[in-house]
């Protein structure tokens, strides 16, 4: 099976989580693509805080891309405040796996089916306890390397406090 790997971008600051660092998108915010504009607005507007200024973004470009547990490094982050993670999907009715496990075993302990449109917030004490991931699909018709054809196209925008 070949895997094809997320893109992400970050507007609003540089992030880092995990092994991984992502960069900020080095453009004014009234520039922003509308959907980053609109989950960032849509975030004060729900949690009443207008800390919530990072908004970062992955692009799963088909089925076989995902992505492994982790968590996120909370010290960038105000701490206590939740992080909201909007799911974006290419087919409203495919919806895509969101794994959840316990940070001290690896065990899966959840695993969310989220369809276009779903909000998932994660409260400030998830990443210490828990990562969560996206698997990738195994099933042969998202094999995009080998020239089959993939159906869901993900985006996920996560939103974040920042100190």
């Amino acid at each position: 099976m070949c895997f094809e790997p997320q893109q992400q971008a970050t507007f609003g600051a540089s992030y880092s989580f995990g092994a991984q660092k992502s960069f900020k998108v080095d453009i004014p915010e009234d520039q922003w693509p509308t959907i980053v504009s609109k989950v960032l607005e849509d975030v004060k507007r729900l949690s009443g805080f207008e800390q919530y200024k990072i908004v970062h973004v992955n692009w799963y470009p088909s089925d076989a891309a995902g992505l492994a547990p982790h968590s996120y490094n909370d010290s960038q982050m105000v701490p206590g405040m939740s992080i909201y993670s909007y799911t974006f999907l290419s087919e409203p009715g495919n919806p895509r796996g969101f794994q959840v496990y316990d940070k001290t075993n690896s065990k899966q302990l959840h695993d969310l089916q989220l369809y276009d449109g779903d909000l998932v917030v994660m409260s400030g004490e998830m990443q210490r306890g828990f990562t969560h991931g996206v698997k990738k699909s195994t099933t042969s018709r998202f094999q995009t390397c080998s020239g089959l054809i993939s159906t869901t196209k993900r985006i996920n925008l996560t939103v974040r406090a920042w100190s």
